[in-house]
């Protein structure tokens, strides 16, 4: 009898299950609700090791603000992590006329060096810090006021990830990063275990590691332009 496919491409893993998994290894699951809430704790830390890994777990978006005449600060949506590329333009009544002009980002040290920063005009430059309450956008020069309407910014961004805040949940990544999410977390877990076999932690460690070297091997693949020593190379 020929097998019998699922039909579905929509397999998940929600939190519990996942913590189910990278417990196995460690002698199974937590035997109190503390135990449950301090492994989701860990869970929302490993998540924001990996993106500062640059594993590439961020939400691509777009983020448009209206700027206003004579401000040149605007603090952004809490959950965009930064801001990639901006354009601006003009808002006229006729949306056809309306032209993206790319401009160019500064660093908080390069922006500290404009010696006139009150200057006004159509903003050619932007800086971001990556606050507590969030991203804050410095553009400069400072906003005019253009008879023709007032200026957009329009920012390509990258949004977080949601956080885990119960077991019914499911963990906002994509599905392919899921068997690393798991080992990474076991070897986590393992380190808040202080009956954990040095030898079990250990093993744990290298076979994250070697799906983390896996991983990431497979997403640059998906690039068009790979960077090595010696030179680039296109697919």
């Amino acid at each position: 009898m020929a097998a019998i496919l699922s039909g579905t491409t929509t397999f998940s893993l929600n939190v519990d299950d996942l913590l189910e998994q990278a417990l196995e290894p460690l002698g199974g699951e937590h035997t109190s609700a503390e135990e449950a809430k301090k492994a989701r704790r860990v869970l929302n830390l490993l998540l924001i090791e990996m993106r500062n890994k640059n594993i590439p777990l961020n939400k691509i978006g777009t983020e448009v603000v209206t700027l206003l005449y004579n401000t040149a600060v605007y603090v952004l949506n809490t959950n965009i992590e930064s801001v990639l590329e901006a354009t601006i333009c003009l808002s006229p009544p006729d949306p056809k006329n309306i032209s993206d002009i790319k401009i160019q980002s500064k660093s908080v040290e390069e922006f500290f060096m404009i010696p006139n920063k009150l200057v006004q005009n159509r903003p050619n430059t932007y800086m971001v810090e990556r606050l507590t309450d969030g991203p804050v956008v410095t553009i400069w020069p400072v906003p005019n006021n253009p008879t023709d309407g007032p200026y957009i910014l329009k920012m390509k961004v990258a949004r977080k990830i949601e956080d885990v805040t119960a077991a019914y949940q499911r963990v906002d990544l994509p599905t392919r990063y899921l068997p690393l999410l798991v080992a990474w977390l076991s070897y986590k877990l393992s380190m808040t275990r202080t009956s954990t076999d040095p030898n079990l932690r250990q093993m744990l460690q290298a076979e994250y590691m070697q799906i983390l070297t896996d991983t990431v091997e497979a997403d640059n693949e998906k690039t068009d332009y790979i960077v090595r020593p010696g030179g680039i190379g296109a697919r």
